[in-house]
């Protein structure tokens, strides 16, 4: 009988190392509680593109409550040599209390535009950088592809094959695409979370990337 494979991480560990040698520091010198402003935005986009497709929010927002350090993140950090008491103790006591708003699901957004800002003190909004990167780069480029074939097919019904090419896990994380217009699942897990009917007829995937930078704070 087949084992099952490894739990999902836990969202406090998509966390850059450096992000926690800066909350380290900012601990040591008293700046770690400064009210801050961070701001998400596209410094360009793909050649040819004339605006990207915002998603991801919504992800990004169900797994902040599940953003915190308990006894086996901790013990993770400590087994790649973070040793830092201070740095540890605060970690475990961290729970996200500052506030986050920005573009809605599906609105369209341009090069230098904040598509999301997050005010808190210095410390928390770093620790969040990697992580609303990576959910908003991810589910922004699948909604930004899908409305550019939506505009190529020009009326013609689109299916969506994404999942056969990345993890299993996708599947959940790939409805971001109908954040962008409504497209027919093949698989069926997507069809599950989404709460649609998956089609069984032939289609084409959607797959590309889109650049993204979460901007240094303004004091």
């Amino acid at each position: 009988m087949p084992t099952p494979g490894p739990a999902c991480p836990a969202p406090a560990l998509f966390t850059d190392r450096y992000e926690l040698t800066m909350v380290a520091a900012a601990l040591a010198d008293g700046t770690a509680d400064r009210d801050c402003v961070f701001e998400v935005f596209a410094r360009r986009l793909p050649h040819g593109r004339r605006y990207g497709v915002l998603a991801g929010t919504a992800r990004l927002l169900e797994e902040l409550p599940h953003f915190c350090f308990g006894d086996d993140e901790l013990s993770a950090l400590r087994e790649q040599g973070i040793t830092d008491q201070r740095l540890l103790d605060w970690l475990a006591d961290f729970r996200f209390s500052g506030d986050i708003d920005g573009y809605a699901e599906g609105d369209l957004y341009f090069p230098g535009s904040p598509v999301l800002t997050v005010r808190a003190s210095f410390a928390q909004g770093v620790l969040l950088e990697t992580l609303a990167l990576s959910v908003l780069n991810h589910d922004s480029a699948i909604a930004s592809a899908a409305a550019r074939m939506v505009l190529a097919a020009d009326g013609r019904p689109l299916l969506e094959m994404g999942s056969r090419r990345t993890h299993e896990q996708a599947a959940e994380i790939m409805r971001a695409a109908t954040e962008a217009i409504a497209l027919s699942w093949l698989s069926t897990e997507s069809a599950r979370v989404s709460s649609s009917t998956p089609s069984a007829k032939e289609a084409r995937t959607v797959s590309t990337g889109e650049p993204g930078k979460y901007r240094s704070p303004s004091v």
